[in-house]
């Protein structure tokens, strides 16, 4: 049986990939962006889920540009903090920016912005696996 290592994806600075470089997303925040459970809301906020979910899509748009037929990226570790409340009609850029290479994972940090400034950072870790790895973990679940 081949080991692990076999299958993971070296993330070589010949790539592109440089530390230093962002991506983001503009979103404008919803009604149903509130924190909800079980379609009640909880308070008009601006939820975790959804920070969640725009935070990793921005971190994604460092890895697209680079992912070839062979390798693609899985989300490894989230970590987000609340600063301050975001509204439905509010207007958020959510940006990633690559801080570090480090083997097959890439690690950004995240910031959440509305026109009154800072509501939410954190960081981000990508692994880049082969395709093949991914269906073979998909396979033998």
């Amino acid at each position: 049986m081949a080991s692990r290592t076999n299958h993971r994806v070296s993330l070589p600075a010949r790539l592109g990939l440089r530390t230093g470089q962002t991506a983001s997303v503009v979103i404008t925040v919803t009604d149903d962006m509130t924190a909800r459970f079980d379609e009640k809301e909880v308070h008009p906020f601006y939820s975790t889920f959804w920070l969640a979910y725009h935070a990793e899509h921005a971190a994604r748009k460092l890895l697209e540009p680079y992912l070839t037929e062979e390798i693609e990226g899985i989300g490894y570790k989230l970590s987000l903090t609340h600063i301050s409340p975001a509204f439905a009609g509010d207007e958020l850029t959510i940006t990633a920016q690559l801080t570090a290479l480090r083997g097959n994972k890439i690690y950004a940090k995240i910031e959440a912005r509305s026109v009154r400034g800072a509501v939410a950072i954190g960081t981000q870790v990508q692994a880049v696996l082969s395709k093949v790895r991914l269906a073979s973990l998909h396979e033998n679940r």
